[in-house]
């Protein structure tokens, strides 16, 4: 598909997700911090939709950008479904990942270095020693 068609159907949804909540296309742009006219060429296909905005619109209407840009909203059972079929050290990195998320990366108190003995410590309390916690300890050391 090419690039003029695949922004004017992000515009499209753009526009579905603001009339869904009832809003002008100045009220929504003012909610998101921009111009009329830069939220107005977003919605028509002109401009790319920038990463902020995507940032934005998750935060205060839970928009994923999955949806936004490829017409995609993935149901939790569907993402366990493709988590489930992963290997383990792919499974790894998403873990570490949500634990980064969940707690870690949102306490700002931490110092780097107490950020991951944190990580290690939950990882340790999941896994058993042996073949995946020297795989856990190595996905670890790659991401330092």
């Amino acid at each position: 598909m090419e690039v003029t068609k695949k922004k004017q159907l992000t515009g499209e949804r753009l526009r579905k997700i603001r009339e869904s909540k009832k809003c002008s296309q100045e009220s929504f742009a003012f909610e998101l911090g921009m111009s009329l006219t830069n939220y107005s060429k977003m919605e028509r296909g002109e401009y790319n939709v920038a990463l902020t905005t995507l940032n934005k619109l998750h935060d205060k209407y839970h928009v994923s950008a999955d949806y936004l840009l490829f017409g995609e909203d993935k149901k939790p059972e569907q993402v366990l479904y493709e988590i489930h079929n992963l290997n383990d050290t792919q499974k790894l990195r998403i873990l570490l990942r949500l634990f980064e998320y969940f707690g870690i990366e949102k306490e700002r108190h931490y110092t780097e270095k107490r950020r991951e003995e944190t990580i290690m410590e939950k990882i340790e309390r999941f896994m058993s020693e042996g073949e995946k916690g020297r795989n856990v300890r190595r996905e670890i050391k790659r991401h330092r």
